[in-house]
């Protein structure tokens, strides 16, 4: 296109275009300019040059309104994602549950006592000290003979310390030491009202318990019960056990109810109906104060009444199954007899409707129920009550030791019943 020529007649109008142009950035005296076309309207819209060349472009500033467009929704799990301020509702997907001694933290949050716990030890924790004690209200003769159920005076009750203590701890698994102390009273009389009682701090041994989380819910627990005893004193089972426990929660609120089931199998266990075979202890794990006439018979004992080859506490039901259990003669049986201990199974049932009440049966060859609670929120620290035994028909040999002897013309179901304490503290 050429430029626009002057005339005569648009004097005005250049005048006009002057003082327009100088209020116009870009307007440049002397110049005349010509409509260039753009892309679209190349006919119609104007281009301006200067004559014989093209105007420079000079730094202006835009303005462009751009329309909002609304952008899809995001599912609302992507959304908490995407906007961490927004998370604090997202629920909480559990990583593990672990032990904190009879305790359960799963996250953050701890559980009070719900029975049997196979889990790994939680690896901040260090360990756990415990207190079981049990009223001797029908146990023995004399003074006992006197204690009401829930009795735990120095005469009616026995009770020992198990204090866990970590030897190794990690994510990948947990190694504790278990000490037992069977002796919390001390004096010459026993808590039966019995001469030749122990003194405080006897009947010690150690034990272990090896533990490794399977999945985040599920524990796996090798261990022992006092398997070495340090003195002659202890007349308590010594348990091997391999044990599970599943952790179930019923939602992931941080505070959510959960259950508690375990399952395994332990030797120094009776009960006929559900023991499922026996096992030899070899000479470094037997003795212990284990009498019986089978006792007497092929294991000399010491001056306080310690056996040398009696592996456990079951030891005399594995003769008596083998002779007087199978109408055989006494003397019937395998002197290695005494060496021999009872295997069966072992579990637990507990539910916790929140962080500090739980509710719980255990079954050791007999059935006890129990209620824990935790009574201070963050802390690791649980106290139960069980009832001991109550209900007949479980074990019958416990049921006729206890309806022909403590509870001799009582009402057994009435009478059959004891109370247990049970605290634990983790660290």
């Amino acid at each position: 296109m050429k430029a626009i020529q002057p005339s005569a007649h648009s004097l005005s109008a250049v005048m006009l275009f002057g003082i327009a142009g100088f209020l116009t950035p870009g307007f440049v005296l002397g110049q005349q300019w010509e409509a260039i076309p753009s892309q679209e309207q190349a006919a119609t819209a104007p281009r301006w040059s200067s004559l014989g060349e093209e105007i420079q472009p000079q730094r202006a500033t835009t303005w462009i309104v751009v329309e909002q467009q609304n952008k899809p929704e995001l599912p609302k799990a992507e959304q908490l994602e995407n906007n961490p301020a927004d998370s604090v509702d997202k629920p909480k997907v559990i990583k593990t549950a672990y032990s904190r001694g009879s305790l359960i933290q799963i996250d953050d949050t701890i559980y009070p006592n719900l029975g049997y716990n196979a889990l790994q030890r939680q690896p901040g924790s260090w360990g756990n000290a415990a207190i079981a004690a049990i009223d001797n209200s029908f146990q023995g003769y004399g003074s006992a003979t006197a204690c009401k159920r829930g009795d735990f005076t120095a005469s009616c009750a026995d009770a020992l310390a198990e204090i866990y203590g970590r030897l190794w701890n990690s994510k990948a698994f947990s190694l504790d030491l278990q000490w037992t102390i069977h002796s919390l009273s001390g004096g010459d009389v026993s808590f039966a009202g019995r001469k030749g009682g122990t003194s405080f701090g006897e009947g010690q041994s150690l034990g272990f318990k090896l533990s490794k989380n399977i999945t985040p819910s599920l524990g796996l627990t090798f261990g022992a019960n006092r398997l070495i005893h340090l003195d002659q004193t202890t007349d308590l089972p010594k348990n091997l056990y391999l044990m599970a426990t599943q952790i179930v929660r019923t939602n992931q609120k941080p505070d959510s109810p959960i259950f508690s089931f375990s399952l395994g199998i332990m030797t120094d266990v009776w009960n006929p109906n559900t023991n499922i075979g026996t096992v030899e202890y070899p000479k470094w794990l037997r003795g212990g104060l284990y009498p019986s006439i089978f006792s007497e018979a092929y294991s000399p004992k010491s001056s306080r009444g310690y056996y040398p080859n009696v592996a456990g506490t079951t030891s005399a039901y594995a003769c008596a199954n083998q002779s007087i259990y199978i109408d055989k003669p006494l003397g019937a049986e395998n002197p290695n007899c005494i060496k021999q201990v009872t295997v069966g199974p072992i579990g637990s049932i507990g539910f916790a409707p929140w962080p500090w009440l739980g509710f719980f049966a255990i079954y050791e060859g007999n059935l006890n129920l129990g209620v824990s609670v935790k009574p201070i929120k963050n802390v690791p620290w649980t106290i139960s009550l069980q009832a001991v035994q109550p209900f007949s028909g479980v074990n019958k040999f416990d049921d006729y030791y206890i309806r022909d002897y403590p509870c001799a013309g009582q009402d057994l179901n009435t009478c059959r019943t004891r109370v247990g304490l049970f605290t634990d503290f983790s660290f």
